[in-house]
């Protein structure tokens, strides 16, 4: 195995990012469409994917920019799947357009999620992407994803890159028409989360940091209604022992759930909690 955490972008070769998101994706990013592109096409990227937080609204604008630029663009989204299996259970996965059909079925699946199936985020049925993924690849998003879950829950680490790099697996994603490029950046990961995504996270811990040390009621306030899609009768009218005896109910059930649903609400409510025991703003 490769002792390097990750690689730089020079090392890599014909390398096309497949999850990315625009100022579209609400709390998930902060560049537009065209500006994306156009990095792409400066680091030499020839295509780069649109994956945004359950919603298609980047496309238009990437469209006309992969016409200025040249870079093709692989059209997706990154949506939330409820599972039948387990019916408290909501993860992520990405969804790529192969084809006009796929295009057609990723628009087929965003609108159901928004009109039919839209509680707090837009949701797409496990049935129902079954029954409408004709020309879309289907991947495993981030850290919220069921096999990621899985992985850091269930499995050992070093077990599963052992999985990931054998012949076995390389097989099966044959069968089922992976392309070899494909199979072979697979198997040169050895780190789980990518070095942008990391240094990004650390950017916002210290915005975050500032903004709650120095302007503690402004970031309170706004987080929390962020969290409750602007309703006052969210998160910010849990007075003290609401917020406990969910916080309680919670940490019983913990590992029972989707990491999802339980990661937003709990760390959600903490937030409530921080705020009530500093004395901060509404009460």
């Amino acid at each position: 195995m490769n002792d390097k955490m990750y690689v730089t972008i020079e090392e890599i070769e014909n390398r096309a990012e497949l999850h990315c998101h625009t100022k579209m994706s609400a709390m998930g990013g902060i560049i537009s469409a065209a500006d994306l592109i156009n990095r792409a096409k400066s680091l030499g990227h020839t295509a780069v994917a649109i994956t945004d937080h359950g919603c298609v609204q980047a496309f238009p604008e990437a469209y006309r920019a992969s016409q200025e630029t040249g870079v093709k663009v692989i059209y997706g989204a990154e949506v939330y799947l409820k599972t039948t299996g387990d019916p408290g259970a909501l993860f992520k996965v990405t969804l790529l357009v192969k084809n006009q059909i796929g295009l057609k079925s990723l628009y087929k699946l965003i609108s159901k999620a928004l009109t039919d199936n839209y509680k707090i985020r837009p949701i797409v049925l496990d049935t129902e992407l079954i029954n409408c993924r004709e020309g879309l690849l289907v991947g495993s998003a981030c850290t919220h994803g069921e096999l990621q879950y899985d992985i850091l829950h269930r499995y050992n680490y070093d077990k599963f890159l052992e999985i990931a790099e054998s012949d076995e697996f390389a097989d099966m994603m044959r069968k089922a028409d992976i392309p070899d490029w494909y199979i072979a950046s697979c198997k040169k990961i050895t780190y789980i989360f990518p070095k942008a995504h990391a240094v990004s996270y650390t950017m916002t811990a210290f915005r975050l940091g500032w903004f709650k040390a120095h302007y503690p009621e402004d970031f309170y306030i706004i987080s929390l209604e962020v969290a409750s899609y602007g309703k006052r009768s969210g998160y910010l009218s849990y007075d003290l022992p609401k917020v406990k005896d969910e916080l309680k109910e919670i940490e019983a059930t913990r590992g029972k759930s989707g990491l999802a649903i339980i990661t937003s609400t709990y760390n959600n409510l903490r937030l409530r909690l921080e705020m009530l025991e500093r004395g901060v703003g509404v009460q």
